[in-house]
C-alpha cells in the first residue's frame, strides 16, 4: 500500500467542493436554528455561497505543495462521475409524509418559507384547550409529546402557543432548503444526489491514498453501481449526508497526516463533527478518535494529527449539543438506548468504564508489545485483528441466524420478523453486495489492518468496528427493505467496497512478485481486472427496481393540484389513516394549506366537534380528503359533498421483510375532496 501519496490537485479540488457543500448546509442550519435563514433567497445567492466557499477552500488548501494531477486517474474519476450523473440525478419524488424522507422535505420547505426549523402553528394556538385532543395524536413514549402531523412533535404544554418540532436532526433539511431556495421543491430533491456523488469521489480518493490508483478506481466504481447507494443516493435520507461527512472527513484526516498539516486536520475534524448534526450515529468516528488518541497517549505513542482533528470537531459538537437539547429533544430522547427496544441502557456506562480501565492498564504496563504494536505493526497485533474479523464474520453469517438462544421459539413467523431481522443482519446485507464483493472487501480490510498503527487508519478501522457492531447488535429499525438497509449506508457499505479496491490492487502486486510463480506484469493485471469486471456485472445484474425506479414521480404535482382547488383560508382535514399521514404534511408545507388529522380517541368526538365548530365560526371553509369513490358521505356530524376526485399515478417499490425487494406497484388509490355542507 502506498505511503507516499500526500495529495494532488484532484484531492485539493474534491475536498474544496464537497466540504463547501457540507459547510453550506451547516451555515444554513445555524441560521435556521435561530430563525434567520433568508426567505426568498433566490437562485443566484444560493449558488454563490457554496461556490464562494469552494473557491476560498481551494485557495486556503493551496498552502504547501500539492502534486500535479495524475491524468489517467483523473480521467477515470471523471468518467465515473459522468456515468453516475444519469444514474443519480433522477431523484425520487418522496414528498409524501408519514416517514423520515417526507418529513425532511416538508421541514426544508418550512425553512425556506419561515426562516426557521421550529413551527409556531397559529391554527393550533387559536383552538381552545378542550379542542386540542381532536388534532393531535396519543402520547409518544418516552415523554409527553404528541404528533401534530405525522413526524411533527408538540409538547402538550406547548399547545397554547403551537410550538412544533420536526422529526429527526435537521442538517439534511437545511441542505435541501438551499436547493428549494434556488429552484423550488424539484431542485431541492437534487441535493442528496450531489452528496452521494461527492461520497463516491471521496471514497475513490481515499482508496487511492491507501493503496494506489487502481484501488481508487475500483472502489469508486463498486460504490457507484451499488444498488443501495443508487437507491438512497436519490432519496432524502440523512445517511447520504452523514456518509459524505465521514468519507470526506477521513480523507482530509489522512492527507493532513501525510502532509503534517494542522490546518487541514482542523478542517477534517470540523467535517467529521458536522456529521453529528445529520444523524446521531455519525458521531461514532469522533468516539473512535477519542479511543485512538487515548490509547496512543496511554502507550506514549505519537498521536499525530489527532489533537487537531478533535479541536476541529469542537464547534460542530457544541452546536449539536445545543441543537439536540433545544430543537430536537423529542427525537433524541427516543433514540437513547433503553428508551426504546434497542440496546440495554447499561451498555454505555459499562463499555465506557471498560475503555477507561483498558487505557489505565496500558498506561501502567511495561510490556513493550503494546508500544511495538501501535508504533511498528508487530505481526501478532494485526493477526489478532484478522482473527477477530474472521470469527465475527463466521458467527454473524452462519451461526447467529440459527437462533441458538431460541429467541423466536414459540413465535409465529409474522411475530418474529423483527427478531429475525436482527439475527440475520449480515446475510441480509449480502442481498445488496455480491459474494465476490464481500470476500474481496473482507480481504482488503484484513490487509488494511496491517497498517492500523497509523493514527488515521486506526481511526478508520475503529470507526468501522463501532458502527458495524452497533448496527449488527440491533439494527433498531422496522425490517422492511430497502428502507431498513439505510443503516449500512454511512460506513459499512463504503468500507466493504474500499476493502474490495484494496484487495484487487494488492492481488495484482502479489501475482507479479511471488518468486518462481510470478506472472508477467500484463498477466498479473488480467486476473484482478476479471474479478473487478465480474463483480461489477454481477452487481448491475442484481439492480432490479433499486436502480431503475424513480419512486413517487409526480407526487409534487399531485399535492399542488390538490391544494389549488382549496381557498387560501381553507382547513384541509384528513382521517387518522395511511392517506392522512401521507397527504397532510405536504398539504401543510408544500400546498400551503392548513391541514389537520382528526384523531378519534375516547373523548375525541366531542373535541372534534369543538374544533370544527371553531373553524366554522371563524368562516374557515372545511374540506375533507378521504380515499374512496363516494359522491357524498356523512362524517364527524356533518354532510360532505365531493367536489373533486384525484387518482394518483405514482409508482412505489414493494417493501419486503424476507427477501430483497424486486418488484414495484402503482400507488393509485383514488382520493376524494369533500366540502362540508352548511346546515
Amino acid at each position: 500500500m502506498t505511503r507516499t501519496h500526500r495529495g494532488d490537485c484532484l484531492d485539493r479540488a474534491a475536498l474544496a467542493a464537497v466540504v463547501a457543500l457540507i459547510l453550506s448546509a451547516w451555515i444554513s442550519l445555524i441560521l435556521a436554528d435561530v430563525g434567520l435563514y433568508p426567505r426568498g433567497l433566490g437562485a443566484y445567492p444560493t449558488f454563490i455561497v457554496p461556490i464562494g466557499l469552494a473557491i476560498v477552500l481551494w485557495r486556503w488548501l493551496g498552502t504547501g505543495a500539492w502534486a500535479r494531477i495524475d491524468r489517467h486517474f483523473t480521467l477515470a474519476i471523471g468518467g465515473l462521475v459522468l456515468l453516475g450523473a444519469p444514474l443519480y440525478l433522477r431523484p425520487h419524488e418522496y414528498v409524501l409524509g408519514g416517514l423520515d424522507p417526507g418529513v425532511y422535505l416538508s421541514t426544508a420547505t418550512h425553512i425556506t418559507r419561515t426562516g426557521a426549523i421550529l413551527w409556531f402553528d397559529t391554527d393550533i394556538a387559536a383552538l381552545t384547550a378542550d379542542a386540542h385532543e381532536a388534532v393531535h395524536g396519543p402520547r409518544l413514549a418516552p415523554g409527553t409529546h404528541v404528533n401534530r402531523l405525522k413526524g411533527f412533535y408538540m409538547a402538550l404544554e406547548d399547545a397554547d402557543v403551537g410550538l412544533i418540532t420536526p422529526h429527526g436532526l435537521h442538517l439534511l433539511p437545511a441542505a435541501i432548503a438551499g436547493g428549494i431556495s434556488a429552484g423550488g421543491v424539484g431542485a431541492g430533491l437534487f441535493v442528496p444526489p450531489l452528496f452521494a456523488l461527492g461520497s463516491i469521489v471521496a471514497l475513490a480518493l481515499l482508496a487511492r491514498s491507501l493503496a494506489g490508483a487502481a484501488a481508487g478506481v475500483a472502489a469508486g466504481a463498486f460504490l457507484l453501481v451499488n444498488p443501495l447507494q443508487i437507491w438512497f443516493g436519490r432519496y432524502p435520507a440523512a445517511e447520504v449526508l452523514s456518509q459524505a461527512t465521514v468519507l470526506t472527513g477521513i480523507l482530509g484526516a489522512l492527507l493532513a497526516e501525510r502532509r503534517n498539516s494542522r490546518w487541514l486536520a482542523l478542517l477534517a475534524g470540523m467535517t467529521l463533527g458536522i456529521g453529528g448534526l445529520a444523524r446521531l450515529e455519525a458521531v461514532l468516528p469522533l468516539m473512535a478518535l477519542a479511543a485512538v488518541w487515548g490509547c496512543a497517549a496511554a502507550v506514549r505513542a505519537r498521536s499525530g494529527v489527532m489533537p487537531w482533528l478533535a479541536a476541529g470537531s469542537l464547534g460542530p459538537l457544541a452546536h449539536a449539543v445545543v441543537h439536540n437539547l433545544i430543537v430536537a429533544p423529542f427525537y433524541v430522547a427516543g433514540q437513547i438506548p433503553g428508551a426504546r427496544d434497542g440496546l440495554p441502557v447499561w451498555v454505555l456506562p459499562v463499555g465506557g468504564a471498560a475503555t477507561i480501565l483498558f487505557v489505565i492498564s496500558l498506561r501502567r504496563t511495561k510490556a513493550s508489545g503494546y508500544r511495538r504494536w501501535l508504533a511498528g505493526g508487530q505481526d501478532w497485533g494485526w493477526r489478532t485483528a484478522v482473527a477477530a474479523m474472521v470469527i465475527a464474520f463466521v458467527w454473524l453469517w452462519f451461526v447467529r441466524p440459527l437462533d441458538l438462544g431460541g429467541e423466536t421459539s414459540g413465535l409465529t413467523r409474522e411475530a418474529s420478523v423483527s427478531i429475525r431481522n436482527r439475527l440475520e443482519a449480515l446475510p441480509r446485507l449480502g442481498w445488496f453486495l455480491t459474494p465476490a464483493g464481500i470476500a474481496l472487501g473482507l480481504a482488503g480490510l484484513v490487509l488494511l489492518a496491517r497498517r492500523w498503527t497509523t493514527p488515521v487508519t486506526s481511526l478508520l478501522l475503529v470507526s468501522l468496528a463501532i458502527d458495524f457492531a452497533l448496527v449488527m447488535v440491533d439494527p433498531r429499525i422496522h425490517p422492511e427493505y430497502p428502507w431498513a438497509a439505510r443503516r449500512w449506508l454511512t460506513m459499512t457499505v463504503p468500507a466493504i467496497v474500499l476493502g474490495s479496491g484494496i484487495a484487487l490492487a494488492r492481488l495484482r502486486g502479489a501475482l507479479a512478485v511471488r518468486g518462481r510463480m510470478a506472472l508477467p506484469s500484463r498477466a498479473a493485471a488480467v486476473i484482478p481486472a476479471i474479478l473487478a469486471i465480474g463483480t461489477l456485472v454481477w452487481t448491475v445484474a442484481g439492480w432490479g427496481p433499486l436502480a431503475t425506479l424513480r419512486e413517487y414521480r409526480g407526487a409534487t404535482g399531485l399535492i399542488h393540484a390538490m391544494a389549488a382547488d382549496l381557498p387560501p383560508d381553507a382547513i384541509a382535514l384528513f382521517d387518522d389513516d395511511l392517506a392522512g399521514w401521507r397527504y397532510s404534511a405536504p398539504m401543510q408545507f408544500i400546498g400551503e394549506r392548513s391541514s389537520f388529522i382528526l384523531y378519534e380517541r375516547p373523548g375525541g368526538p366531542d373535541a372534534i366537534e369543538r374544533a370544527l365548530t371553531h373553524w366554522e365560526r371563524a368562516q374557515r371553509p372545511l374540506f375533507l380528503f378521504r380515499e374512496g369513490e363516494a359522491l357524498a358521505l356523512r362524517a364527524y356530524g356533518r354532510s360532505w359533498l365531493r367536489v373533486r376526485r384525484f387518482v394518483p399515478q405514482l409508482d412505489e417499490i414493494v417493501l419486503e421483510s424476507e427477501r430483497p425487494p424486486r418488484s414495484t406497484r402503482p400507488y393509485a388509490y383514488p382520493i376524494g375532496m369533500y366540502e362540508a355542507q352548511r346546515a
